[in-house]
């Protein structure tokens, strides 16, 4: 179980979240320092050494942000039970939130890092679906395979789908990648 963070340290961390968020829209992650995060943040580099050993252990970090932030426009599921519908639902989340954040995405996918940063995304993805599958399962729930390979499929399908969709500057609208997600997602669940 996780901790609750004292106010100052959650401030800090928005502070730098935020600060990291509008560096991306401008550049990419290799140009972003550090000092910079800081000075953006107004907090003393000091103060980010405190939390994070470094750039790459930030980011590792931010990606939780993100997910976290997003993650709470999606929690009907604790109040419906989770179904195959809410995993498609997630899935065209994810293409919008996507495409509302073009810039930054397309800043950090064009980074030398690129497939760090999909690798960090996908792996936490990965272990978050792991969690809501099991939990899905434990509602009853059937699936095709195991909870981790389903998790597995359904990360990496849908992360290399829209990058490859990202990449080939968009050969199809947004409407029909949602389309193809919702089919391949709802068949992968149905039992």
């Amino acid at each position: 179980m996780q901790t609750k963070e004292d106010l100052r340290v959650q401030k800090t961390k928005a502070a730098l979240n935020d600060a990291f968020t509008n560096l991306l829209a401008e550049k990419s992650f290799e140009d972003i320092s550090v000092n910079e995060i800081c000075v953006r943040a107004e907090i003393r580099r000091a103060t980010f050494y405190k939390h994070y050993d470094d750039k790459n252990h930030f980011l590792r970090e931010y990606i939780g942000f993100l997910r976290r932030r997003y993650e709470r426009n999606t929690n009907q599921a604790d109040k419906t039970g989770i179904t195959a519908k809410y995993y498609v639902d997630y899935a065209k989340r994810v293409v919008n939130f996507v495409c509302e954040n073009e810039k930054i995405i397309n800043h950090a996918l064009s980074s030398n890092i690129r497939d760090v940063i999909i690798g960090m995304i996908t792996e936490k993805n990965y272990h978050d679906t792991c969690e809501k599958l099991r939990a899905s399962v434990s509602m009853g729930m059937r699936l095709p395979a195991s909870v981790e390979t389903v998790s597995a499929m359904m990360t990496g399908g849908v992360a290399t789908a829209i990058c490859l969709w990202l990449f080939e500057k968009k050969d199809r609208s947004i409407e029909m990648l949602e389309k193809e997600l919702e089919i391949l997602v709802t068949n992968v669940l149905r039992v």
